[in-house]
């Protein structure tokens, strides 16, 4: 074995060494390289492995695989024979490489890597590229992380220059797949260069997903493999979050499952609700209602047969243990504000189930379960912003509720209209994301209210007059309690979205990141994915639930004559402004000017230092 092997090697020197290379030539030494492959590969016996190895990779022997045929000759060769010879000696190396194993090839890796990238850099083949990254791969695969390994110098820069050139497919997705062990195997080598190939790898997935002639598959595998290397730098938190997040952007699609699972997701989605990471406990928020939108489509829809033909659980025996928790959730004296929250919207998403299961009295029932938390609100609402979160999701679940009943009785009227009038006065001094949630919840509860007969104008007229009314109150000379003067404009703003009954959460999120979402404007229309069921914003800083999400509900237009509702709020708004108008007690008085004594009560109309008073 041993006499053949330098026989092969000794004769593959010879041939390349001659001044020219005919077809003929390089054809034998394409069968040489292979007949070594193949002599390499079946040795069993553990010395013969050592010997081949110090013959194959040892620089300081004259017969070493990659000095001759990877020399800087052969790789100007443009012969497509030598090119393929050239290819099957790297796939030696590599399968070689994985043969031996890692701590035996740990003198010759070094010195492999350096040549196989110097043979990525200078052959202009790419099916030579790709054997060369091959080799890398594996040896790096191979290498550990002390102090003893090292990579060419530059090598990390130019794979990211390299991968996002126009090369061929099969190059790009070996440097991809490189580029990913490098970043799990030598994070410092890879520092500055991570944001890049994050960036990159969605660019480039969103690239060939929408490509014409469909996508490079070995391509999209690598950059799926990429990007999970690079997961694997991020903190420990984050994975979870985009997880949950990923599951409330497409948790139609899981439907059925969640049906069947649901008594064991549900706790799990709590815990998560409460994690002290606030990537993980935002995305569960976001998760979990949307969790609950799915589930009551399936308990509203699904008929018993179908759901036990699907091998679904009783749908009976799911809503029960459902309301059974979030009503626990409420009764206890202990439960914290969040899960109160949380248990507050789900009653509000569990609606029609309560209606098909329950009917409606016991609807009606869970509505009256709302007014202890909105007393509590109210006396609370002014001491910071978790209780107008609070307001806002009661008054969101009392919008998911009404919309199942004929009518509102008056004292449930009266309660949410208690609860409203407070957010609506508080309006100045909220958030910008806080207010996105407030309009949003307004509208959907006008929306909610518009069927149901007299009850309406009534809520809606009181409404309007407490906002006109706050819009214009202050006093001469008196200090606010929200930033600058005047109010009016944050009120402009409110009414402004709420007439546009169009425009759903998604498009005023959009809006919001755009920048116009500013006192005293109005919303533009901005397009934005919406599938028809709530949508979401989040902020890091302040949100309607003293968290980092807003969700609120999002009752239907179908069935609503939404032209003549706005009319009605905007006919409404002009009406209750004109009637405090003519009631308006105008008076003024006149200071004097700087240096000069006061006169009393001076009724001449002068304007130095005049002032007038707005009493209602």
């Amino acid at each position: 074995m041993r006499d053949r092997l330098i026989e092969y090697l000794r004769t593959v020197n010879d041939v390349i060494s001659e001044p020219s290379l005919s077809g003929s030539r390089a054809g034998e030494v394409d069968r040489l390289v292979r007949d070594i492959t193949d002599l390499c590969l079946n040795l069993d016996d553990d010395e013969d492995v050592s010997f081949a190895t110090s013959v194959l990779f040892d620089e300081d022997e004259d017969l070493g695989i990659l000095s001759s045929l990877t020399s800087p000759r052969m790789a100007m060769e443009k012969n497509q024979t030598m090119a393929k010879a050239r290819e099957h000696c790297l796939q030696l190396v590599a399968q070689f490489a994985e043969k031996v194993g890692g701590p035996r090839m740990a003198p010759y890796t070094p010195s492999l890597v350096d040549r196989c990238f110097a043979i990525f850099v200078r052959d202009s083949y790419s099916t030579v590229k790709a054997a060369a990254l091959a080799v890398i791969t594996t040896l790096v695969g191979m290498m550990t992380t002390s102090g003893k390994s090292r990579l060419p110098e530059n090598m990390v820069t130019v794979l990211v220059r390299e991968v996002q050139k126009r090369g061929t497919a099969t190059v790009r997705a070996k440097i991809l797949i490189l580029l990913g062990l490098l970043v799990e195997k030598f994070e410092d080598a890879m520092k500055g260069k991570m944001d890049t190939m994050f960036e990159f790898c969605l660019e480039e997935m969103e690239k060939q997903l929408k490509s014409k002639n469909g996508p490079e598959y070995a391509l999209v595998a690598a950059l799926l493999k990429c990007l999970d290397s690079l997961l694997t730098q991020f903190d420990e938190s984050q994975p979870p979050g985009a997880a949950l997040r990923l599951f409330a952007r497409h948790a139609h699609l899981f439907r059925p499952k969640l049906l069947r699972d649901c008594t064991t997701l549900l706790p799990w989605l709590l815990k998560r609700f409460t994690h002290q990471n606030t990537s993980v406990r935002d995305g569960a928020l976001l998760a979990l209602d949307r969790f609950l939108i799915q589930i009551a489509k399936g308990l509203s829809e699904q008929s018993a047969a179908a759901a036990a033909a699907a091998g679904h659980p009783s749908l009976q025996n799911v809503y029960k243990n459902l309301m059974g928790t979030f009503l626990n959730i409420l009764d206890s004296v202990d439960s914290p504000k969040s899960e109160v929250a949380i248990a507050i919207r789900a009653l509000g998403r569990l609606a029609a189930p309560i209606v098909r299961f329950s009917g409606k009295d016991e609807l009606k029932r869970a509505i009256g379960r709302l007014v202890p938390f909105g007393n509590s609100a109210l006396a609370m609402i002014e001491e910071g912003d978790e209780m107008v979160g609070h307001a806002v999701t009661i008054i969101g679940a009392f919008a998911d509720m009404v919309v199942h009943l004929d009518s509102v009785d008056d004292t449930l009227c009266l309660f949410i209209a208690q609860v409203t009038g407070k957010v609506v006065w508080q309006f100045p001094q909220l958030w910008p994301k806080q207010k996105l949630a407030v309009y949003v919840v307004l509208k959907n509860l006008l929306k909610a209210l518009y069927p149901k007969g007299n009850i309406f104008p009534i809520f809606l007229n009181n409404m309007v007059r407490s906002s006109v009314v706050r819009a214009v109150d202050f006093s001469p000379g008196a200090e606010m309690d929200v930033g600058e003067l005047p109010l009016w404009p944050h009120y402009v703003e409110l009414w402004s979205h709420v007439l546009d009954l169009e425009e759903n959460m998604q498009s005023a999120a959009n809006a919001m990141s755009q920048g116009s979402l500013t006192a005293g404007a109005s919303l533009e229309a901005h397009g934005g994915d919406d599938d028809g069921e709530g949508g979401e914003v989040t902020d890091s800083a302040s949100s309607a639930e003293g968290g980092g999400g807003v969700v609120v509900s999002e009752v239907s237009n179908e069935g609503l004559n939404t032209k003549h509702l706005s009319e009605l709020i905007y006919d409404s708004i002009i009406s209750q402004t004109l009637s405090l108008m003519k009631e308006l007690d105008l008076d003024y008085a006149v200071k004097p000017p700087a240096g000069a004594e006061a006169e009393g009560d001076s009724k001449e109309n002068t304007t130095a230092g005049m002032y007038m008073g707005r009493k209602l």
